[in-house]
């Protein structure tokens, strides 16, 4: 039986043990963004789990689009243990964030992916997404 809920400042821990096995990174950081995350209401976070144990999560971030009229909804981060991954739970993990995003009345819903991670894009091509013609910058602050 799987449930996905909404992840509150008391699922801190649990999420950030589940993105140790996601990638390498300041995990202090990564806490103090979560609590500020939830606490402010500047984005949504959901736990996935399979039979009692927390076995993926998903994160979306608002922002706002002059171009797209509206509301954004960026996926920040996706992840699924690897012996989850195949199963279906990742499509039905975006799907209830989709809704969730739809309900709090975002009009997008984007997210950005590596170049090279072609099972992530073949996923979410599957879901409906559309490669943008767009050069993604950043300057760190």
């Amino acid at each position: 039986m799987t449930d996905i809920r909404n992840a509150t400042p008391s699922d801190i821990p649990a999420l950030c043990a589940l993105m140790r096995q996601y990638y390498a990174h300041d995990h202090a950081r990564a806490t103090n963004a979560l609590q500020t995350l939830l606490r402010e209401a500047r984005g949504a976070a959901w736990l996935l789990s399979a039979d009692g144990a927390d076995i993926g999560y998903a994160v979306i971030v608002w922002s706002y689009s002059l171009e797209y009229g509206g509301i954004e909804a960026v996926l920040d981060e996706l992840y699924l243990r690897s012996e989850a991954r195949g199963s279906g739970l990742g499509r039905e993990l975006m799907q209830h964030v989709t809704q969730a995003a739809r309900e709090a009345g975002a009009v997008v819903l984007r997210l950005e992916t590596e170049r090279d991670n072609e099972s992530a894009r073949t996923f979410y091509t599957r879901l409906g997404f559309a490669t943008l013609d767009r050069v993604l910058l950043m300057l760190p602050l």
